[in-house]
């Protein structure tokens, strides 16, 4: 009796000792399996910035260099002066204009004020200049940004000879321990989608003295990431921009 008594003790203890082997083992692997998740959610967050590790974001006082494109202006793409000497519009245009000019492209001087009403002539004044080696790229002149959660978005322009773009995203206060974002986006005129290539390495300079006043100035000296099959290498955009920034 007393060895089936032994027998069925150790039979009840191999059984709680497999429960609790098992209920541990699921509360190992269920650990095991958020800790990973959370690994892969963080690592999908923060590979952007990750990449652009490379790129280095300096604060500077002030930026001593040349900043005069930003006097230089054009008008608006499609806008040019005709042979009688009128600013007019060829390209990508409203349809409405086409009955204000006679067949040789005139502007009737009767519609002159309802054309300008349509068509702007104003100058544009330069806000980018670089030297730049990018898929697609002819020139721009200019850049834009938005600020919202914090945060600077700023990009350059494309056009019609120019399908990618320069992006920064960064934080405008120079104490910020918020990583900042530096990649190209390419819009190609090929049936594909956009594509964007992340910083490899360079420098950003940005003027302290200009945030807090109300102006975006920076240099900056980049390389990117570029296709596997591109024979002629890494992509790079070194240029300036000077913009201004709005402050309530």
């Amino acid at each position: 009796m007393g060895v089936i008594l032994i027998l069925l003790k150790k039979n009840l203890l191999f059984k709680v000792n497999l429960r609790c082997f098992h209920y541990i083992f699921t509360i190992l692997q269920n650990l095991y399996l958020v800790g990973m998740k959370r690994i892969l959610f963080i690592t999908v967050i923060l590979l952007p910035y990750l990449a652009s590790s490379q790129v280095t974001l300096e604060w500077a006082n002030r930026i001593d260099d040349d900043f005069s494109f930003a006097q230089e202006w054009e008008y608006p793409e499609s806008i040019y002066l005709n042979e009688w000497g009128q600013l007019s519009c060829d390209g990508i245009c409203p349809t409405e204009i086409d009955r204000m000019k006679d067949s040789k492209g005139r502007i009737y001087d009767d519609s002159l004020r309802a054309f300008y009403a349509i068509i702007d002539t104003t100058h544009r004044y330069f806000s980018h200049k670089g030297n730049v080696r990018a898929y697609e790229f002819g020139e721009t002149n200019y850049a834009f940004y938005e600020e919202h959660d914090g945060k600077i978005y700023l990009q350059t322009e494309m056009n019609a000879i120019t399908h990618t773009s320069l992006h920064i995203e960064f934080d405008p206060d120079p104490t910020s321990k918020i990583p900042f974002k530096v990649y190209l986006t390419y819009n190609s005129i090929k049936n594909q989608k956009p594509i964007t290539y992340l910083g490899t390495s360079g420098t950003i300079d940005i003027s302290k003295q200009g945030i807090e006043n109300g102006i975006i100035q920076m240099r900056f000296d980049l390389e990117f990431q570029h296709l596997s099959n591109d024979s002629e290498g890494t992509q790079t955009w070194e240029g300036k921009i000077l913009l201004e920034r709005q402050i309530d």
